[in-house]
C-alpha cells in the first residue's frame, strides 16, 4: 500500500520549496525479494568456492533464485505501482533524462525505479536468471553434474558450463556498478536509496501523481497486497517444483 506517512517541516524541495512527505515507493514483498535475491548471489558464490561437499547447497540456492526471479516476474505484473513493470519507465528519452539527471547534484525524486535504475535490474536479474539455468546443465567434471547435464550433450554441458563460469564475472561487474551508484546517489545526490529498500519509504514531494497512485492502491490495503505476494511466491515454487520433479536423476563419479 502506498501512503504518506509522515510530514516534514524541515525538508523542502528544490523545485517549489514545498515541503516533502516520506512515501512508501516499496512494498514489503519487493523488498524480501531483493534482500533474499542479494543473499542468494552471496551464498552461491560462497559455496561455489568452498568445496564439493557443498554442491548441494549450491544447487539449492539455484532452485532458490530461480523461485525468486520468476516470483519477481509475475509481481511485476500484479505487484504495487512501483513493482510494475507499466509504471517503469522504458523509452529511449526517459533514459536520456535520466542520464542527465543522474549527474546533477539533486535528488531524484523518482516514485520507483529512474529510467536507468528500470533497465539495471531487468540487466542484472536477466543475468542472475541465465547464471541459474545455465548451472542445470553444468558440470565441475570432478564431483558434479546438474540435474540437467544428461539432457544435453557432453559438449553443449561444457559451453553452458563455460558460459555459467564467464557469466559470474558479468554479474560481479554488474554488482559492483549497482552498488557504485548507490554510494553515488548517498555521496553526490544526498538520497538513500539503501536505506528506501529496507524500510520502503523516501522523502519525496506531494505530488498529484502520488496521491492518485496512493489513493488507487489503498483500494486493497495491506492484507491484499501480502495475499497477492503469498500467491505468486506459490505459483513460482510450483512452478520450479516441477522443474525439479521433472529433472533427470544427477550423475555423480564416486
Amino acid at each position: 500500500m502506498i501512503s504518506i506517512v509522515r510530514k516534514s517541516s524541515l525538508s523542502k524541495s528544490p523545485d517549489n520549496d514545498a515541503p516533502l512527505a516520506a512515501v512508501v515507493v516499496w512494498d514489503l514483498p519487493l523488498r524480501i525479494f531483493h534482500w533474499l535475491i542479494a543473499s542468494c548471489l552471496v551464498a552461491s558464490w560462497l559455496t561455489a568456492e568452498a568445496g564439493y561437499e557443498w554442491n548441494q547447497v549450491h544447487l539449492y540456492l539455484g532452485y532458490t533464485t530461480l523461485t525468486l526471479i520468476s516470483f519477481r516476474v509475475l509481481w511485476a505484473f500484479v505487484g504495487t505501482p512501483s513493482a510494475r513493470v507499466a509504471q517503469q519507465q522504458w523509452g529511449f528519452g526517459a533514459l536520456l533524462r535520466s542520464l542527465r539527471q543522474l549527474v546533477q547534484p539533486t535528488p531524484a525524486y523518482s516514485y520507483g525505479h529512474s529510467a536507468i535504475g528500470s533497465w539495471a535490474s531487468v540487466v542484472l536479474l536477466s543475468l542472475m536468471l541465465c547464471q541459474a539455468m545455465s548451472g542445470l546443465f553444468a558440470t565441475d567434471d570432478i564431483a558434479f553434474q546438474g540435474p540437467y547435464y544428461p539432457a544435453v550433450t557432453a559438449a553443449t554441458a561444457s559451453e553452458l558450463t563455460g558460459f555459467h563460469h564467464l557469466n559470474f564475472n558479468l554479474i560481479c561487474a554488474a554488482v559492483v556498478l549497482h552498488l557504485s551508484i548507490m554510494v553515488w546517489y548517498r555521496l553526490y545526490k544526498k538520497e538513500n536509496l539503501v536505506s528506501a529498500m529496507i524500510i520502503g519509504t523516501k522523502d519525496m514531494p506531494q505530488t498529484q501523481r502520488l496521491t492518485t497512485i496512493r489513493s488507487a492502491e489503498a483500494l486493497s490495503g495491506r492484507a491484499g497486497i501480502l495475499l497477492r505476494a503469498l500467491i505468486c511466491l506459490a505459483v513460482a515454487g510450483a512452478l520450479i517444483a516441477v522443474v525439479i520433479q521433472f529433472a533427470p536423476e544427477p550423475e555423480y563419479y564416486f
